[in-house]
């Protein structure tokens, strides 16, 4: 879980130093982490059983599906989120306080 571990905190850390270099050019970053997310590669490498446990905790009782973040994306896309960049974005609950 280390090499898991170390990129995720390198996503958070890039989204604002990235942030801070493009700033000054208009150009916003914002990272998006959805928590697990049902595509073929999380598929290929998790189990029905963890999948069912962490569906336990999330809203609906279920993991989340690629359309569920489509309108969070095309907000962040549009003119509307102008005023947010250098963050990052947990679109899931904690699980176990994580």
């Amino acid at each position: 879980m280390a090499p898991y571990g170390g990129t995720k905190a390198a996503v958070n850390i890039l989204a604002n130093v990235a942030h801070q270099e493009l700033a000054n050019d208009g150009i916003r970053t914002v990272a998006l982490a959805p928590g697990l997310t049902s595509t073929p590669g999380m598929r290929d490498i998790v189990n029905d059983d963890h999948i069912e446990r962490v569906a336990a905790h999330y809203p609906g009782g279920r993991i989340g599906q690629p359309e569920d973040l489509v309108a969070l994306t095309a907000f962040l896309c549009s003119d509307a989120a102008n005023h947010l960049s250098g963050s990052v974005i947990f679109v899931r609950p904690p699980i176990n306080g994580s």
